[in-house]
């Protein structure tokens, strides 16, 4: 990602909400000399009118107001998804220190007190217009980076298609000629595409996490797990495995997204078992403070080491050997991004031969989100 000067940030739009005319007159003449494209709010109500319209990179926002103060036009700035996430530096002459928490607290990201210096003013909007920058910047390298996946995930199922079909042709109708040695590259030709149209739908899922329209409506967990476990039915015999399912809470989310997120961690628990003994998967909940749920995934499987707690939710990271255990090294990652996207968090217990805890950390009511960082 490149660094942006100065001159890059020219032309991004700053709201100034103040009541005092030579506030308004100082802040105004400093940022438009610096190229910001500046606009003007006397009071509260009109920031939170003028703000959903203008969309501005930056607001300065005064606290002390008549009418609605810059507190309560903050909070309900931060509780609105079309304005939520624009940067607020709050403008005050108030410097005691409950009123800086009581801001930060309400998702102000910096202070500037008053009377003002120009210098000050200058350096603390500039870094939140570069730390803007960035994050924009970063939005869209992520969404193409997805958009990428998608279509070239795409555009490889037919060719891949195409050659699991004369794969097979060849196996079927040319058996006599190719001999052992010709069935072997077959068949070790059959493994590879079959292990790479795998790869294909695990990346065409996991870069449509971010792609899909955020709809989240009321789920029964209890329903996403019945409907993972009778999905994975035939793993479950297969291993002679065993899965206990506690009551489970009712949250807000994505169930298409929630019902993955199941079928990962549970597919996980029966493919990483011991051989002397048959997986073991235990699904419970705890409430939370604030109505938030945590939900446990425990399972009596290989474990890891604690030193790689980080690393196995990246994309195509692996732990273990392939030619052991079969996977496209994405199935954690998917699910870390389907708990970031319902504005969860995940943790995980874990020691080699020891087994493994997920726990999931997720909110029950959720705000209506806008798009992804």
């Amino acid at each position: 990602m490149r660094y942006f000067n100065p001159s890059d940030l020219k032309g991004m739009r700053i709201l100034i909400t103040d009541d005092i005319p030579v506030n308004i007159d100082v802040l105004y003449k400093t940022l438009t000399a610096q190229g910001y494209e500046i606009s003007i709010a006397l009071n509260g109500e009109k920031t939170l009118d003028f703000t959903p319209i203008f969309l501005p990179d930056l607001i300065l926002l005064d606290i002390m107001m008549p009418g609605i103060d810059g507190f309560e036009t903050c909070r309900r700035l931060k509780t609105n998804k079309v304005t939520q996430n624009i940067p607020i530096i709050f403008l005050t002459a108030k410097t005691e220190e409950e009123d800086i928490v009581k801001g930060f607290e309400l998702g102000a990201v910096d202070y500037i007190t008053k009377p003002f210096k120009q210098e000050e003013v200058l350096v603390r909007v500039r870094n939140q217009l570069m730390l803007r920058r960035y994050i924009n910047e970063l939005e869209r390298s992520n969404q193409d980076l997805e958009s990428f996946a998608s279509v070239v995930s795409h555009d490889l199922r037919a060719p891949l298609r195409k050659i699991e079909t004369l794969g097979n042709f060849l196996k079927e109708d040319y058996a006599d000629l190719l001999g052992e040695q010709g069935k072997g590259f077959i068949n070790n030709m059959a493994t590879i595409t079959s292990h790479l149209s795998k790869l294909i739908d695990s990346l065409l899922q996991y870069s449509q996490v971010s792609m899909e329209s955020k709809t989240f409506e009321t789920v029964d967990l209890n329903s996403v797990a019945k409907k993972a476990v009778d999905n994975l039915d035939a793993q479950v015999q297969e291993t002679n495995g065993k899965i206990l399912i506690g009551n489970l809470p009712t949250i807000a989310g994505e169930p298409s997204l929630l019902y993955q997120l199941f079928q990962n961690l549970i597919a996980n628990a029966l493919k990483f078992h011991m051989n002397e003994k048959p997986p073991l998967v235990e699904i419970s909940s705890e409430a939370k403070e604030k109505g938030n749920w945590e939900i446990i995934f425990k399972d009596n499987g290989i474990g890891f080491d604690p030193k790689y707690t980080e690393k196995i939710f990246r994309p195509f990271e692996r732990l273990v050997n392939r030619n052991e255990f079969e996977g496209c090294g994405i199935g954690l990652a998917h699910c870390k991004k389907i708990i970031d996207r319902h504005n969860g968090e995940v943790s995980v217990e874990s020691a080699p031969n020891q087994g493994s805890i997920f726990k999931i950390f997720l909110p029950e009511k959720q705000s209506q989100p806008g798009s992804d960082i």
